[in-house]
């Protein structure tokens, strides 16, 4: 069984809460063997080492000074020091090294800002036409929505790797929504592969990221939430294919290139 490592909220020794028990049954449900990884940046390189595969998970904001800003933005909750500083490390070496990784929201966000992109510090302050991207923190009004509830449209590539790993042909696809953030400058490393639609045609959010093409078999990026999609506990469906599919493709990945290196 391929080891997934999984970028752990949690510390050493403390009890795994029910937003990352999410991510370690979709693993599991994959064919993964999920290893949460410590927030460790001076062992990152043997860490990377130690796995088949990278889940880059959500979470808090990435500190701002990482990409140029300071000080940041009154909305932003920076995530600890040692946790951004080993994401962006892993990022970066999951790049190099050829190491399969899946990024989801926080995670989509570090893997660009590693490579050189930028993130927009608060949606609602820098694009004030942009839809609602916090269901269940929504800012025009509305009651708040369960995390595995669809509630909004995103477009995809249909020639790219995450069509692939979704299983659809097509080129709309509706997923949840829990950022405050977004993508600002793209890294020069990634291509955008799906974008929310917006009612405003000047608005650009990113939904979805991967490496260029021949640049890495599987590095792939999306804002939205499928472990949420994929649990019943919390308004999503155990047999969403597409939710499913992301994880099944990243431990493909990982399988794939084990069976190169054996």
């Amino acid at each position: 069984m391929v080891k997934i490592g999984v970028t752990s909220q949690v510390a050493r020794g403390e009890a795994v809460q029910a937003t990352l028990q999410s991510y370690i049954d979709c693993v599991r449900a994959a064919g993964g063997e999920p290893v949460l990884l410590e927030w460790e940046p001076q062992h990152a390189v043997e860490l990377v080492a130690s796995v088949d595969g990278v889940l880059m998970i959500g979470g808090a904001d990435v500190d701002p000074a990482y990409y140029g800003i300071h000080p940041p933005h009154p909305s932003v909750v920076c995530a600890p020091a040692r946790r951004d500083g080993f994401e962006v490390e892993l990022a970066r070496l999951a790049l190099e090294s050829g190491v399969p990784m899946l990024g989801i929201c926080r995670g989509l966000q570090v893997m660009n800002i590693a490579l050189g992109g930028t993130l927009v510090q608060d949606i609602a302050a820098v694009l004030p036409t942009a839809g609602e991207h916090q269901q269940q923190y929504p800012q025009s009004g509305r009651a708040a929505r369960p995390r595995g509830e669809r509630t909004h449209t995103v477009e995809i590539e249909p020639a790219s790797l995450l069509a692939q790993a979704l299983g659809t042909r097509e080129r709309l696809l509706q997923v949840n929504s829990m950022h405050h953030q977004a993508v600002g400058r793209v890294s020069s490393e990634l291509a955008v592969v799906a974008r929310a639609v917006e009612r405003d045609p000047r608005v650009e959010i990113v939904e979805g990221l991967e490496a260029r093409q021949g640049r890495h078999p599987f590095y792939l990026a999306v804002q939205w939430h499928p472990e949420e999609l994929a649990n019943p506990a919390v308004g999503g469906d155990a047999a969403a294919e597409d939710a499913r599919g992301l994880f099944a493709a990243l431990v493909a990945a990982a399988q794939w290139r084990g069976a190169l290196h054996s």
